[in-house]
């Protein structure tokens, strides 16, 4: 009995042992790897927005909100209409709400594929706006933000 209970005890103690090896190793393995992804990483290109469907209903953003530092002034930012798709912008496919002076000279490509602003920059805020895409199936608008820092 007495030999029975030691063994036990030993399996016991060397099993947890392992656990605590392999926890710490995942533990790790998980570290290393968020900071090989954080390394990798890099910031997002307000120019450049893509729009794809999920569930071939709703419009999605690359970036939301679009962010536009304080040193980024009179450049064009280009939304993309969403890569092997039937999709187009018209000429309503963007627009920005109360947007004064600050987004001008807007409009489609000629193929409707993309759709360009020139983003002044000249003063801070957030900017609703609404992307409209022309298509089959029919997709509802989307209302995101563009915030000029």
């Amino acid at each position: 009995m007495k030999k029975s209970l030691f063994f036990s005890a030993c399996a016991a103690l060397l099993l947890s042992a392992c656990g605590s090896h392999q926890a710490s190793h995942f533990e790790s393995h998980h570290k290393s790897h968020q900071a090989m992804l954080m390394a990798n990483r890099t910031a997002p290109n307000p120019l450049s927005v893509y729009l794809s469907i999920a569930d071939g209903k709703q419009i999605v953003v690359s970036q939301e909100p679009i962010y536009f530092p304080k040193n980024l002034k009179k450049v064009v930012v280009t939304w993309y209409a969403p890569e092997n798709s039937n999709y187009t912008f018209g000429a309503d496919g963007i627009v920005i709400l109360d947007k004064g002076d600050e987004f001008v000279d807007c409009r489609p490509s000629v193929d409707g594929k993309s759709f360009s602003c020139l983003n002044m920059h000249n003063k801070r805020g957030n900017y609703k706006y609404t992307i409209k895409l022309n298509g089959t199936p029919a997709i509802d608008p989307l209302d995101p933000i563009i915030a000029n820092g």
